[in-house]
């Protein structure tokens, strides 16, 4: 693993994780030994639109029954994990081993360990055998990723000829820069961002055709203020991305909303096909 590297995996490392998640569950009155994937949106959709955003980019992709999918940066799982629940079958793979202790945990308390695998490891240098995957999926990863091609190149690799690609990522907009933190990063040292003219030239020149590419961003600012015009709890709930990204996530989706709202940021989504 490269500076860099540790650097990202320290950022999301959290000790006691799955614990305080499992405590939080409690406290709103679920069944942490038996969960529905549902119940965890709050936590485990780590991404602008949540589980909002989750749906939109599975709808677009149109992945068929039983497809073996490769998430790469997957994160707490929750992806993975409605992934799964739309019948296919996920290797969730992150760098962070805290993030994928606790996500194999939680996928173990929503019965789906035979549908969800849960693997610490590097998208620029995958683990796992040539054309293994119907699919590779990734959302909100590349951000913290500074050598995008190394990564869709082993995206291709892993890849059967005729599997797709399917991203979703925050993208550079007008150039202003950020302001910091933000949930990916307390500064710019983890902040590997591209315009997305660059991010698609990347994916072509490792032999990917772009067959879906659209702007998201509209959607997500609109995400954003439909969720800051909700009343405001007296009691906040304690089951929150707080308790992976820390008690400044507030100011840290702020940053983030601000910067999709203004232009600093643009979203984009892209379908990419492996054609030989």
């Amino acid at each position: 693993m490269s500076d860099q590297q540790r650097a990202v995996a320290a950022h999301y490392a959290s000790d006691g994780l799955l614990d305080r998640i499992i405590g939080a569950l409690a406290e709103v009155g679920c069944d942490p030994d038996n969960l529905e994937p549902a119940r965890l949106t709050a936590v485990d959709q780590l991404h602008s639109r949540g589980a909002e955003g989750t749906a939109a980019q599975i709808a677009a992709f149109g992945l068929p029954a039983g497809a073996l999918v490769l998430d790469i940066g997957a994160g707490l799982g929750g992806p993975a994990r409605t992934l799964a629940s739309t019948d296919c079958r996920v290797v969730a793979l992150d760098l962070t081993e805290d993030l994928m202790r606790a996500g194999a945990g939680l996928t173990a308390r929503c019965g789906m360990t035979g549908q969800v695998i849960h693997l610490v490891g590097d998208g620029c240098r995958l683990p796992l055998c040539d054309g293994a995957f119907d699919a590779v999926w990734t959302q909100y990863a590349l951000m913290n990723v500074p050598d995008k091609t190394a990564l869709f190149a082993e995206a291709f690799r892993a890849l059967r000829p005729g599997g797709r690609m399917c991203i979703g990522e925050p993208c550079l907009g007008s150039g202003a820069p950020l302001d910091f933190p933000v949930p990916w990063g307390t500064g710019p040292a983890l902040t590997h961002l591209l315009a997305p003219a660059a991010l698609r030239q990347r994916i072509e020149r490792v032999g990917f055709h772009v067959v879906g590419w659209s702007d998201e961003t509209a959607a997500t600012v609109d995400w954003g203020r439909r969720i800051a015009a909700r009343p405001r709890p007296a009691n906040p709930s304690p089951l929150g991305p707080q308790l992976v990204f820390g008690s400044d996530m507030a100011l840290k989706a702020k940053n983030l909303g601000r910067a999709m709202a203004d232009g600093r940021l643009i979203e984009i989504r892209c379908i990419a096909e492996r054609r030989g």
